[in-house]
């Protein structure tokens, strides 16, 4: 069989039915007015930007002794898993009515059209609650980032 470079990716995922909270924040409203994204499956590049995004900063060197300096900002990576494996999102805005999240076209799949940068700081203005979902959405497509997830009860 031919290996694809084609990431599989997810129907909408509707975040209130992953949060109780996202779907307080929602209330009572039609399906076409609930907040949604789409995943796709992360690629090998990807494993290694999210692990560049919360690897060593810098080795230092104190009396003869190496020492990497990690950042341990597990939000930041958290986001990163977000920013590359977000394909599209629907009713999540800004304060001006405008998607918060623009995407662009791709061969297989859409992206992000941002930099992370820019992704962060509009990720960052979103409630707890709605971030959260999004990291279990993108963690319901890609469970090797889910690092407390088990296998029938027990700890990987």
């Amino acid at each position: 069989m031919t290996i694809k470079a084609i990431a599989t990716q997810s129907d909408r995922i509707y975040l209130g039915d992953l949060s109780e909270e996202v779907e307080e924040l929602e209330g009572e409203c039609p399906q076409d007015e609930r907040a949604w994204v789409t995943v796709r499956q992360a690629t090998a590049g990807d494993f290694r930007r999210v692990g560049n995004s919360s690897g060593p900063r810098k080795t230092q060197w104190l009396e003869g002794v190496r020492t990497d300096v990690w950042n341990d900002d597990w939000a930041e990576a958290w986001a990163m898993q977000s920013y590359c494996c977000l394909t599209g999102t629907g009713n999540i805005e800004d304060g001006d009515g405008k998607p918060l999240f623009t995407f662009e076209s791709q061969i297989d799949y859409d992206k992000v059209k941002m930099s992370f940068d820019t992704f962060l700081e509009k990720h960052d203005s979103l409630p707890k609650a709605v971030t959260n979902a999004i990291r279990t959405a993108v963690w319901s497509i890609n469970p090797d980032w889910d690092l407390l997830a088990t296998d029938e009860g027990e700890a990987d």
